[in-house]
């Protein structure tokens, strides 16, 4: 053998490695960002769960229900937005979040026994008067 062939070879040989680990380099980083991603989505389903349950307990008290709650005030370090999308025959809230290498969205439905006034992240209220639970970020008047 050669000098010649044996540091062609060599050099072949480091390319392979270098390219064996840059495709497992490449591969672990899309298996974090799915973890990450997966993550965001559960705290952000956990968010819309809170309004759930709230929607759903403050529909099966009776009249005269106040109740204080909280939501947090960013996700995972991140602001995150709530907009009420008003459907003929029902509402959803929606709640998004975007991070930059993706945007995250889930929804809760919205009873049509519910008025949402305003909902955001932070102190909110729901009570209940003449049958109708209403949802807000103020005490009502």
């Amino acid at each position: 053998m050669r000098k010649s062939q044996v540091s062609v070879e060599f050099i072949m040989l480091a390319g392979f490695m270098f390219l064996i680990f840059i495709l497992f380099f490449v591969f672990i980083q899309d298996k974090r960002i799915d973890f990450q991603r997966e993550h965001h989505l559960k705290t952000l389903q956990d968010i819309g769960a809170v309004i759930d349950s709230e929607l759903k307990l403050g529909m099966t008290v009776q009249d005269n229900y106040l109740r204080n709650f909280t939501l947090p005030p960013v996700l995972l370090s991140k602001k995150y937005n709530m907009t009420l999308l008003r459907g003929e025959n029902a509402s959803k809230i929606s709640i998004r979040y975007e991070d930059g290498a993706f945007g995250l969205e889930t929804f809760v439905n919205v009873p049509k026994t519910v008025i949402i006034a305003n909902i955001s992240a932070g102190n909110n209220v729901i009570y209940k008067r003449n049958g109708i639970v209403v949802v807000n970020n103020s005490l009502p008047s």
